[in-house]
């Protein structure tokens, strides 16, 4: 029971969140607009388009410790590039066209979350809303997630991977609405968030 109440107080929380935004960013010759120094909140997302006539990239430089890094062309074909940063910090990013045309952003915790996750052990999932799976990306040391409804009771428990940094997780058997995904560490939670289940 402790637990239950445990659990439905952090989901309680988790709803007063700031909602993932995306963050558009126009590439143009050595411009992005809007240019440098944008701050974000983590498990917002980066959308690049182009916003030339010719191809152009975005290219990671100077990432934070463990955040994923990125080289992505804009062209006719590829008109989109998303990102979702994984860890909070300053990311600077560069275009193809001149050495100097170089951006960066800042990624924050939303309000609350850094105090939910004490031990600093960041997740990112996406896409949320998901449909019938989502991809979770956590620490190696993360060994089980669990998908709980809004009333913190159990309906999911997923073995993670130990070799891996990433896992597909099914949701087809879950109807459309709000849910909590917590990931563990043996017994210990790392990570607790909002996951929504669309049609």
């Amino acid at each position: 029971m402790k637990k239950s109440s445990f659990i439905l107080t952090l989901f309680c929380s988790l709803n007063l969140l700031t909602k993932a935004t995306i963050h558009h960013i126009g590439v143009d010759g050595c411009s992005f607009n809007p240019p440098a120094n944008n701050t974000i909140v983590l498990g917002d997302t980066l959308h690049w388009f182009l916003d030339a006539n010719t191809p152009r990239k975005t290219s990671s430089l100077n990432l934070p410790p463990g955040a994923t890094a990125w080289d992505a062309t804009l062209d006719v074909t590829h008109k989109d590039f998303y990102y979702i940063p994984s860890v909070p910090g300053q990311y600077f990013y560069k275009s193809n066209i001149m050495p100097t045309c170089i951006a960066s952003f800042v990624v924050s915790y939303p309000t609350g979350l850094k105090q939910l996750n004490p031990l600093g052990q960041n997740c990112v999932f996406f896409p949320n809303p998901a449909s019938t799976s989502f991809i979770l990306i956590h620490p190696k040391n993360a060994t089980t997630l669990e998908i709980l409804d809004k009333n913190g009771e159990l309906l999911k428990t997923e073995v993670l991977d130990p070799k891996e940094t990433n896992d597909e997780i099914l949701t087809g058997s879950l109807k459309p609405g709000s849910y909590m995904i917590v990931v563990k560490q043996k017994k210990t939670i790392i990570f607790i968030s909002k996951l929504l289940i669309a049609n």
